[in-house]
């Protein structure tokens, strides 16, 4: 019975490296062309595709820090968000509210709260807590200083242990549903 050994790196058959180097090529080559899919699937109304791609164009422009494009793609997805799965979809929200946000949009508080709602409903407190932070960003650049310092000590719901710090002002957060337990009511 004859093994072969797995080649090294510099031993690799003829033609691997070529194959391995087009690799990143390919994902480089799908991400841009998925800018021009979501345009003419827009055009089209092809509400399959523009699930598929936006969030692929959105992130790939998210990436090369073209942050107006980025929200061309994400803001689309509003009418088609119940398509994703909870935690694709917090994903999504948690991107888009980061874009709108870099563009001074007002609307970033208010895709921020969805995010964190459902973020809540997922039992992922990293991810909870790395929205909250960036909630505590947004309402210290909208002067909301009460309302950054809530969400810094803001709590989960399912722990009494503090999600970002401890528990502090017993001013609410100014996020929508927050639902900590350190927040006024």
């Amino acid at each position: 019975r004859s093994q072969q050994a797995s080649p090294r790196l510099g031993q690799e058959p003829p033609g691997a490296l070529e194959h391995f180097q087009l690799v990143p090529l390919r994902i480089a080559f799908q991400q841009a062309n998925a800018a021009r899919l979501v345009h003419h699937a827009l055009e089209a109304h092809d509400v399959e595709a523009v699930v598929e791609f936006a969030p692929v164009a959105a992130r790939a422009a998210m990436a090369a820090e073209a942050h107006e494009e980025a929200l061309a793609h994400f803001r689309p997805l509003r009418v088609y968000l119940d398509r994703f799965s909870p935690p694709d979809r917090a994903d999504i929200l948690d991107d888009w509210a980061r874009e709108e946000f870099l563009s001074d949009s007002p609307a970033a508080l208010d895709i921020l709260s969805q995010a964190i709602e459902l973020r809540r409903t997922l039992n992922d407190d990293r991810m909870l807590a790395r929205t909250l932070t960036f909630a505590v960003r947004v309402n210290v650049r909208n002067m909301k200083s009460d309302a950054a310092e809530a969400a810094s000590t803001c709590t989960s719901p399912r722990s009494s242990q503090a999600v970002v710090g401890s528990a502090s002002s017993g001013v609410g957060c100014g996020i929508e549903n927050c639902g900590g337990s350190s927040c006024a009511e």
